[in-house]
């Protein structure tokens, strides 16, 4: 192995080895549950401590598609569980399935004689109408 490689490896190692976080469960004198990063006061009785793992990074394409997602747009290469999440549920859904797989058209009724369209092909967003 030579020293780029040993670097290369040396950082992949940190990335992964990220620690975990402990969540303390506490309960108080009134019996009330408090879940909490610091260990739990004098005053409440600790219940039980969880390890969690981080959350594993997330690629440029999964940030682009929460920033969508949190703007209430949708963005073709999404999932349609992911548009779902954007824009909730159609009013309508005209579907065709055939050799090539599943192709829908989404339908959302805006008023007003505006409808805006969400085209899916076999479960991913391949395409975005709007009346604008």
């Amino acid at each position: 192995m030579n020293a780029s490689q040993a670097s290369w490896m040396a950082a992949c190692l940190l990335v992964y080895s990220s620690p975990s976080w402990a969540v303390h469960k506490c309960v108080g004198a009134d019996g009330k549950v408090a879940y909490q990063e610091a260990p739990c006061s004098s005053t409440a009785k600790t219940a039980e401590s969880l390890k969690l793992d981080p959350v594993p990074p997330t690629t440029p394409r999964d940030s682009r598609i929460n920033a969508a997602i949190a703007t209430s747009k949708i963005v073709v290469g999404m999932t349609a569980a992911q548009a779902r999440r954007s824009w909730g549920a159609p009013t309508k859904i005209n579907r065709s399935v055939g050799s090539y797989g599943s192709h829908e058209q989404w339908v959302y009724d805006r008023g007003g004689f505006k409808s805006q369209y969400v085209y899916v092909e076999n479960g991913v967003v391949t395409g975005v109408q709007s009346p604008e």
